[in-house]
């Protein structure tokens, strides 16, 4: 002979079946709403970092704007001031002409006429 086979013993359910249950949820429906709340809360995040650079950019730009519209006001007075100057300037230039003229009238009357038009020749107000 050779060695018996063991009983066919029959003992029913005396355990219940093992647990498939690791401790960690696995299950595909809870892994996807973790990765969803996990995305949502990143959404999240980057909402209020862009917001914030938003807000910086907006408040740079505002002052950028400002000090433009600040150098051009005194851009704006300085070209006023450099207008005026030069009205000014060819008021002067038109009054000391006249006058030249009135000289040369004069020199002319006393016969110094050829004096006055070397001396001004000479000095390059002709």
């Amino acid at each position: 002979g050779g060695v018996a086979p063991p009983p066919a013993w029959k003992l029913g359910k005396l355990m219940p079946a093992p647990s498939t249950d690791s401790g960690m949820n696995t299950d595909l429906a809870s892994a996807s709403d973790l990765q969803a709340q996990m995305e949502a809360q990143m959404q999240v995040q980057l909402d209020m970092k862009l917001a914030r650079m938003r807000e910086q950019f907006n408040a740079q730009l505002k002052a950028a704007q400002e000090a433009a519209a600040g150098d051009r006001s005194a851009m704006e007075q300085k070209m006023q001031t450099l207008r005026e100057q030069l009205m000014a300037s060819k008021g002067n230039e038109k009054r000391l002409r006249d006058k030249l003229m009135d000289l040369q009238r004069i020199m002319q009357g006393k016969g110094l006429g050829n004096e006055l038009s070397e001396g001004m020749r000479d000095s390059g107000l002709s």
